[in-house]
């Protein structure tokens, strides 16, 4: 047997004996039809994702934000501009009111509400992206006109 090289030695031989049996051969039937047992050798380990709410909320806030605030500024100034000084009455300011309210809620209340969202589920990336819309909005705002005016202008609008 000296003159036999290794590889030749290793060749026939096997890991397990020649008369074991293997598992599927010792393994009892299952107590079910057609359900095997599961395998004793690993053990799934379910981990919860993560929730997904806070995606879905900040979706929907983004969605109302970014089709609310084109929206109810189109309808204000389209409002502002037929008006005529002659024919202003209580429903067409009453009117303006409301674009101008549903304006300032998509604008502002809307990012802040993201915002607080994020903050209180501690997500930075979403607190960072609502504050920055909500920075933008309250320059754009501001723009439009200062926030006294804004507020007077719809409590005129639905009082007066």
């Amino acid at each position: 047997m000296a003159d036999v090289s290794p590889k030749k030695k290793r060749k026939g031989s096997s890991r397990r004996p020649q008369g074991a049996a293997t598992e599927e051969m010792t393994r009892a039937p299952s107590p079910l039809p057609g359900r095997a047992e599961p395998s004793s050798r690993r053990t799934p380990y379910v981990v919860d994702g993560p929730s997904r709410w806070p995606v879905l909320v900040w979706t929907a806030l983004a969605l109302v934000w970014v089709v609310g605030v084109p929206m109810f500024l189109l309808f204000f100034l389209a409002e502002g501009f037929a008006l005529q000084a002659e024919e202003v009455t209580d429903e067409a300011r009453r009117r303006l009111a409301g674009y101008l309210l549903g304006l300032l809620v998509c604008a502002v209340v809307v990012p802040l509400g993201g915002l607080g969202a994020a903050l209180w589920s501690r997500r930075k990336i979403a607190a960072w992206m609502f504050g920055g819309l909500t920075a933008v909005s309250l320059a754009a705002m501001w723009t439009l006109m200062p926030p006294w005016q804004l507020v007077t202008a719809i409590w005129d609008g639905f009082t007066g």
